[in-house]
């Protein structure tokens, strides 16, 4: 797929440290691959993907690292869940008991991993990472209950082999209350996703005031932790599970390092600051659409805000001084207005594009609550957006774009 060259031009000349100006190209990258993501889980699910299948790991993936096993991890593989498991525990978009046995697996193993290194000596053996695929493997095959003797069982036979003897009671009793509670909150999850489905369903065909309370109070646990995770997360990793393969799909890799030198999606071209500050750099058609998006509130914003000044200068009847600067003021908005519509203008033609192939795979079984995640995510995007434009003097600054035909491997 081509690139697009943007090319964005400060709009006053304001003085910025380097770093500052590293910190709004970078922040424009992470923003750019998070609507990225988020336009790929959207455009999966209006094919027919199912929107239980997606995830989003609790940790961020970190720039200093080289990714090289990302692709398609299966769950059949020792090696496919201990990778998953280094990349963080698994939050389903939707409700997925099988995703949230993983998860609960892996966060109990991270516990434990840690609680058991405090009691044992340097050089003795630790928790071992491969075995994960067998708990997985069990924790996964039922339903309303999660499956953990296997778990249970090695735990306490590294107690009984491993620990040092002063601290084995101690150890038994913290890995009891640990498999006590890793029930508890699989099956509390379990009803709380079941009564969630139930009440998606009753909306349809009645929507009440208590259904409507019940009904966010559940999206806040649900799909309302995908959210959290992948907006608070600088660069969230997403996954989706297949079902036939038994295996987990991590989407736009290729944002995510994995390599030296590989052919990247953001790519800072060029900075320049000779008043004003002026930086070139190349991504997908996706951040064109954002973009597009973010300039087309900014209009909306300054629209109203233009009306309100001449409804003010309407109602001064004495002070020239007082309806000169109204007047004044009305005039620094239209000019805004006028390079922002210039700048939107030309994003319309990729915006409306990429908009057009959306509708045509859109379905209408989505259910609402993932519905409005994935809206709230958008609308996340776009205002950080703006907020690093204001920040940092580009907000009513020039935009340029051209198409390239430079390719990168999606």
């Amino acid at each position: 797929m081509s690139r697009i060259e943007f090319k964005l031009e400060q709009n006053e000349d304001e003085f910025l440290k380097s770093w500052r100006v590293i910190d709004f190209a970078n922040k424009i990258n992470e923003l750019h691959y998070k609507h990225e993501l988020l336009n790929e889980v959207r455009n999966r699910i209006k094919g027919g993907e199912k929107p239980q299948n997606f995830f989003v790991f609790d940790k961020s993936f970190s720039i200093h690292r080289s990714y090289r096993y990302l692709g398609t991890h299966k769950l059949s593989s020792k090696n496919g869940v201990k990778n998953l498991y280094h990349l963080g525990s698994p939050i389903p978009l939707y409700s997925n008991p099988k995703i949230d046995a993983i998860r609960y697996i892996f966060d109990s193993f991270s516990r434990m991993y840690t609680e058991f290194n405090k009691e044992t000596g340097e050089g003795q053996v630790k928790l071992d990472k491969n075995n994960l695929y067998f708990f997985v493997k069990e924790a996964m095959t039922s339903d309303k209950t999660i499956e953990i003797h296997k778990y249970q069982k090695y735990l306490n036979t590294y107690i009984s082999t491993i620990v040092d003897p002063k601290s084995k009671n101690k150890m038994r009793d913290l890995v009891s209350e640990e498999l006590k509670k890793l029930r508890i909150r699989y099956t509390d999850r379990y009803e709380i996703q079941k009564k969630m489905i139930e009440i998606e369903e009753e909306f349809k065909l009645n929507k009440t005031e208590s259904l409507y309370k019940n009904y966010y109070e559940l999206v806040s646990k649900v799909p309302g932790a995908f959210e959290r995770s992948f907006i608070n997360n600088k660069r969230p990793i997403v996954g989706v599970y297949n079902e036939e393969n038994n295996s987990v799909e991590i989407l736009c890799k290729n944002f995510i390092k994995q390599k030296v030198k590989e052919d990247r999606q953001f790519d800072l071209k060029n900075i320049s600051h000779n008043s004003p500050y002026v930086i070139v750099f190349l991504a997908t058609y996706v951040l064109a659409q954002l973009f597009y998006q973010m300039y087309v509130n900014k209009i909306d914003r300054l629209q109203v805000q233009n009306e309100i000044v001449l409804d003010d200068i309407e109602l001064v009847y004495e002070g020239y001084e007082e309806r000169e600067q109204s007047n004044t003021e009305a005039e620094e908005t239209q000019n805004k207005t006028l390079i922002l519509e210039e700048n939107r203008n030309r994003l319309k033609e990729v915006a409306v594009t990429l908009e057009s192939a959306e509708q045509q795979n859109e379905i209408a079984s989505t259910p609402l609550s993932v519905e409005n995640t994935l809206t709230h995510i958008s609308n996340s995007n776009i205002s950080k957006m703006a907020i690093n434009f204001d920040q940092n003097g580009f907000s009513n600054g020039s935009l340029y774009l051209s198409k390239t035909d430079e390719e990168n491997n999606t």
